[in-house]
């Protein structure tokens, strides 16, 4: 479990679904605005000089006619603790900055010839970010090129009710021109339709338990009980199989889905007695109810023993766009 907490656990399942929003959001801005560069979704393979596994980032960049690569983490929660802020970022210079062999895709088979990283934050924290990667240029020159994009939500201006999500480029420049010139003027997408093509994607990496359950009742058992009826049997192959097929696609070769994930929150479901296992059959047996998200966190409010805690939604400060000044990372850098 993610904490014993319901707020903790509300922010961790939204700040998932905000990951999966935003590479579904990059996704979009290249079929629409980028004709020579492919998006590759997560789980796309990396070879470094330093590990005979490969490294996999949230997604990437293609420019198919020059062989130019942009490796890309999101981070939707960039933390507010600055330490631990340094000690993620680390982690993925150390992890991106090292590649020498290339990606294992179609178009480069091993032979990209330049490639760049590239941080989508937050716009609250997304001048610590950028601050901590000027220090650390300063002491060690970065071997590649880096940039950062902001992301944000907002709501319209005509009292609509509409959100949308918005990218743009930051600061610093990628090793696709093409990309840095789009980017610069910012791409928006209405977060309604976000959130509905987040349904056919439903995992990146490692989920929180409590977003994997959700989503179990949500979407599978929901199309199991249109299939059987509100009370059925179901097998994990069957779970897996289903979310494989229908619920995950991201449109690459792999399927960015563990099998671990579903069997966990599964143990998780029996323990709070939303199902049962059948012994004989090793089947689960569910009693299905239509539930959407607020009506699962009430019910996970009520499993956690939490009556008197007041759920508080987890705050994510959106900010008006404002116009920034021009912004060089390093030398690497040219202006937008």
């Amino acid at each position: 479990m993610t904490s014993g907490n319901l707020s903790d656990i509300r922010y961790e399942i939204e700040r998932y679904e905000r990951t999966i929003n935003l590479i579904l959001l990059c996704r979009n801005f290249v079929r629409i605005k980028l004709k020579n560069v492919k998006f590759y979704p997560p789980e796309e393979n990396f070879y470094t000089d330093y590990q005979v596994e490969p490294v996999s980032p949230d997604f990437s960049f293609f420019e198919k006619k020059q062989g130019f690569g942009v490796i890309c983490e999101v981070k939707a929660g960039l933390p507010k603790n600055e330490e631990y802020l340094k000690k993620v970022v680390d982690k993925k210079l150390k992890r991106y900055l090292n590649i020498i062999k290339g990606w294992n895709l179609d178009e480069s088979k091993f032979a990209l010839l330049d490639y760049s990283l590239l941080f989508i934050g937050h716009v609250e924290n997304i001048d610590k970010l950028r601050a901590y990667l000027i220090n650390i240029d300063k002491k060690n020159p970065f071997s590649k090129k880096i940039s950062v994009w902001e992301f944000q939500t907002f709501s319209d201006q005509y009292g609509e009710g509409l959100r949308f999500f918005r990218i743009r480029g930051y600061c610093g420049k990628t090793s696709i021109k093409e990309l840095d010139d789009e980017v610069s003027i910012g791409f928006n997408i209405l977060a309604n339709e976000l959130d509905r093509e987040r349904g056919t994607c439903l995992f990146t990496t490692d989920p929180p338990v409590e977003y994997t359950i959700m989503n179990l009742w949500i979407f599978i058992f929901s199309y199991f009980a249109s299939k059987r009826g509100y009370e059925f049997e179901v097998s994990i192959d069957e779970i897996y199989n289903l979310i494989k097929k229908q619920f995950m696609k991201w449109g690459g070769k792999k399927t960015l889905l563990r099998r671990n994930w579903i069997v966990v929150a599964l143990e998780k479901m029996i323990e709070y007695k939303l199902i049962f296992k059948e012994d004989k059959t090793n089947k689960f047996k569910i009693k299905f109810k239509n539930l959407i998200k607020k009506d699962f966190l009430e019910l996970l409010k009520e499993k956690l023993d939490k009556e008197s805690e007041k759920i508080e939604k987890p705050v994510i400060i959106e900010k008006k766009e404002v116009k920034k000044k021009q912004l060089n990372l390093n030398n690497n850098y040219g202006k937008k």
